[in-house]
């Protein structure tokens, strides 16, 4: 497993949608996820660090 998670495989993991997941990494909800913008863009750029996540979670991979 890399050092990353994606959003996808997070939600799946916790029985939810994506967008569900996002928002919940926009309000500091998931131990060791970030998201950012870059420049003027007006989409948000998402990181979920396997680390913080599996010692919070359990998560285990695909």
């Amino acid at each position: 497993m890399s050092g990353r998670i994606k959003v996808e495989d997070a939600a799946k993991f916790l029985c939810m949608d994506a967008q569900t997941v996002r928002l919940m990494i926009q309000n500091n909800l998931i131990p060791g996820a970030i998201c950012f913008k870059r420049g003027n863009s007006k989409q948000y750029t998402y990181l979920i660090f396997a680390k913080p996540f599996i010692e919070a979670t359990g998560y285990k991979g695909e």
